[in-house]
């Protein structure tokens, strides 16, 4: 289980392509290693969870498999909860001539050629938290406010639709840019989405490599042919190297929640206690951030419908920069279009007792 984690994890930047041509005995190859390694881990992990298999089918030059019903236990087998469907879409197909196992930088350079972006995309339709995890929840005492307890009640027991997106593509020849994105809808209540945007160095792909891992052709799955490299300890002795090879340029998280007005009183008071701060501010840019504060509480809360919106932008640097800089690797941050970067050299100046 902490091996395929790792792996996964190690991973997690990498997606693949097909060629345009994905006749059956591919798509069947690529259904029997999907469920063969789901059924390893569900054994793995004593039956934590009900699988189903997946049915695959070529959709253009993507493949797209479905499974229904997956039902997730905790360890005392009782049930936490329930997804209508998984839904896989993906073009991440070999189907080049060899036949053997080869490297990532291989199979990315093939997949590259045929195709310009690659995508990857996880759907979990309707997640649902079984009867006995909301029986548990309602019993709680969330809130003194019983209509905010009623609503959240309400939010918890609606299903929910989560999905992951990955885009790759090659930017130039020694980089590649990743897009990942991360959705989840309720009920037309909820909606959220985080955008990550990356890119990494040919070299990230070496470093797979050096761990031992390789794709194998045949059976369109990745292989590990040296597990002692893929544990754990040499795992995080390599991250610095990982961590040298990526840079994000930005993040951007949109939230939408109806929340039928049940925080009004809560909305109110914070206003009301941000406007006593501004009005006893005696220091000009600590009145300018409130007054910030002020403007984005009330462009979010116009509106029983809840809108957030957030954009933070990176400096150009590796990862492995990032705990020297600490707040100065932002080089902008909006919250509903109103410009905070000021707030965060604020709060990196207060680190090292600097003067704002």
């Amino acid at each position: 289980m902490k091996k395929n984690l790792m792996l996964g994890a190690s991973l997690a930047l990498f997606v693949a392509c097909s060629d345009n041509s994905l006749d059956q005995s591919i798509v069947k190859k690529y259904e029997n290693t999907l469920n063969t390694q789901i059924k390893e881990e569900q054994n793995l992990t004593k039956d934590f969870f009900k699988f189903n298999d997946f049915k695959c089918q070529s959709d253009g030059n993507f493949i797209k498999c479905m499974s229904p019903n997956l039902e997730v236990f905790d360890p005392n087998h009782k049930k936490i909860f329930e997804i209508e469907n998984i839904e896989y879409k993906s073009n991440e197909i070999y189907t080049g001539d060899k036949k053997e196992l080869i490297s990532f930088q291989e199979l990315l350079n093939f997949l590259l050629s045929k195709n310009e972006k690659l995508q990857d995309e996880i759907t979990l339709k309707n997640l649902k938290l079984s009867d006995e995890i909301i029986d548990q929840i309602n019993k709680m005492y969330l809130n003194k406010n019983q209509k905010i307890n009623d609503y959240l009640k309400e939010l918890i027991s609606n299903p929910f639709t989560i999905s992951f997106k990955n885009l790759n593509s090659k930017k130039n020849n020694e980089n590649y840019n990743y897009l990942f994105s991360f959705n989840i809808q309720g009920n037309n209540q909820l909606n959220f989405n985080l955008n990550i945007n990356l890119d990494y160095k040919s070299k990230f792909l070496d470093i797979l490599d050096s761990l031992g891992l390789k794709y194998d052709t045949n059976s369109l799955s990745i292989k590990n042919i040296d597990e002692n490299n893929t544990s754990i300890d040499n795992f995080k002795s390599i991250l610095p190297q990982i961590q040298e090879n990526i840079i994000i340029h930005d993040a951007k998280l949109t939230l939408s929640l109806d929340t039928k007005e049940v925080f009004k009183d809560y909305i109110e008071m914070a206003n009301s206690i941000l406007k006593i701060a501004k009005d006893q501010s005696k220091d000009e840019k600590q009145t300018l951030i409130i007054d910030k504060a002020l403007q984005a509480l009330e462009k979010i809360t116009q509106d029983p419908t809840y809108k957030l919106n957030i954009e933070v932008f990176f400096k150009d640097i590796p990862l492995s920069t990032y705990p020297q800089e600490q707040a100065k690797i932002i080089k902008k941050i909006t919250i509903n279009g109103i410009d905070f970067t000021d707030l965060t050299m604020m709060f990196n100046n207060s680190i090292y007792g600097l003067p704002y």
